[in-house]
């Protein structure tokens, strides 16, 4: 709060949060308390998110309180200050991040607030994306030949897979032909015995080691920094 309240006045700053609670929290707090902030999230219906923006771009409400999605596409020459509540999850993630501010060329800051509790938080994330061999099958059992709807899938194993590790899956089974997506939207899959067919995760694998090495290396920057 105190670096928001000396760039009061002087332009726009942004708050990127690792989880929408956070943003929706900590936007009420600071508007509440008069800095004027919006969050801006993917969980926020599209008309939201448009007028958060919207307000931020105008002016109207200086703070943004965003994951890490927003600023993409957008040119605003006066952020004076770029804070992360939590760490990215990788130095590419900073280096992009922290690039949105001060692109008039006057002084801004860019500050990275660290903990050992968000770095378990980032590594929580990590475990929810990628699912394991036997998922991946679980996801290839799912899918039928004759065709499934990708809503259906989320409720795979009583709901024990992520969206997001359901959509790992699929793109690893995608990659071997295995899965495919019809012109009606549909899902489907090769004849086969999903529980005896070959699968090769290899490069899932190592798209989940290199997240691992890049979270490690923002981790080992924040400690040395």
């Amino acid at each position: 709060k105190r670096l928001l309240k000396e760039k009061q006045g002087l332009g726009s700053q942004i708050v990127y949060v690792g989880r929408r609670k956070d943003a929706d929290e900590i936007a009420f707090t600071l508007d509440h308390e008069g800095f004027g902030a919006v969050a801006y999230h993917a969980g926020l219906h599209a008309r939201q998110r448009h007028l958060s923006q919207e307000s931020w771009l105008s002016g109207k409400k200086p703070i943004a309180v965003a994951t890490v999605a927003f600023g993409m596409g957008i040119d605003k020459a006066d952020v004076r200050a770029v804070i992360h509540y939590q760490h990215p999850s990788s130095l590419e993630s900073y280096y992009q991040e922290a690039g949105r501010a001060g692109r008039d060329g006057k002084p801004a800051d860019c500050i990275v607030l660290f903990s050992t509790k968000d770095s378990a938080l980032a590594q929580y994330f990590l475990r929810n994306r990628y699912p394991s061999a036997e998922q991946v099958r679980a996801v290839l059992q799912d899918v039928s030949p004759e065709g499934t709807h990708l809503e259906a899938l989320k409720t795979l194993g009583g709901g024990d897979l992520t969206p997001e590790q359901v959509n790992v899956a699929l793109f690893a089974l995608k990659e071997q032909d295995l899965v495919w997506e019809t012109p009606e939207g549909q899902l489907q899959r090769k004849k086969v015995d999903p529980y005896r067919v070959r699968l090769d995760l290899n490069n899932l694998f190592a798209r989940k080691n290199a997240d691992y090495r890049r979270l490690d290396a923002i981790i080992q920057y924040c400690q040395d920094s």
